[in-house]
């Protein structure tokens, strides 16, 4: 949706507000002028820009000169025969329209830029998190495979004590994560030393799979 001013103040009207004082109530008052004659601003939902369209350079020229004299640095275009000032940045569009003294206005641009801020941070956080638990389920899957196999084979109960304490903890605590496993063994190691006692069980299960496999090719 794209929001555009009124055309109720003729161009030749508002040109003719030149000769008015510069106060700052009058600039205010300009930049609202300059607004219902040119501006558009897009719906906040799709990306905040601001534009004032006008039909030619000159037009186009004095735009921004009342802007820059208001302390608003415009960016400048010409395409589909119009000659444009516009801005994109919320957080000067919400300047521009405070300036005005359209404080709804300013207020709905806050809200949107909150809400689309917020929703993007939860997207990142949720898509983070998602690559974490692959990430995670992909690691443990290979540890529980090998300690699966070995226990097929009657061999778990024959590891050396500490190892067969992580593959016990690591079969009966699919939902802890590594630091948590730590903590349960007797005396607590670090995630590091965990880790590094699955990393032996899957070297066993591994040369134990490598030697069934040379004597079935006998």
């Amino acid at each position: 949706m794209v929001v555009m001013a009124d055309p109720v103040v003729s161009e030749d009207k508002l040109f003719r507000l030149l000769s008015l004082p510069r106060c700052e109530n009058c600039k205010a008052e300009l930049l609202k002028a300059l607004f219902v004659v040119f501006g558009t601003v897009t719906d906040p939902d799709k990306g905040l820009h601001l534009e004032f369209l006008a039909k030619d350079p000159l037009s186009r020229d004095f735009i921004r000169q009342v802007l820059i004299s208001s302390g608003f640095d415009p960016k400048t275009s010409a395409r589909n025969g119009y000659f444009t000032c516009y801005f994109k940045d919320g957080d000067v569009i919400k300047d521009v329209f405070g300036k005005m003294g359209v404080n709804s206005v300013v207020f709905d641009v806050i809200n949107r830029k909150m809400i689309g801020e917020i929703r993007n941070s939860a997207n990142r956080l949720v898509n983070f998190e998602t690559a974490n638990i692959k990430k995670s389920i992909g690691a443990s899957a290979k540890y529980i495979e090998a300690i699966k196999y070995l226990d097929s084979l009657g061999m778990v109960s024959t590891l050396p004590p500490e190892l067969e304490e992580a593959a016990n903890l690591r079969m009966e605590n699919f939902q802890m994560s590594l630091s948590e496993l730590a903590r349960q063994t007797k005396p607590p190691v670090s995630k590091s030393g965990f880790l590094h006692r699955l990393d032996r069980i899957l070297e066993i299960a591994e040369k134990v799979k490598k030697r069934g496999e040379s004597r079935s090719d006998e």
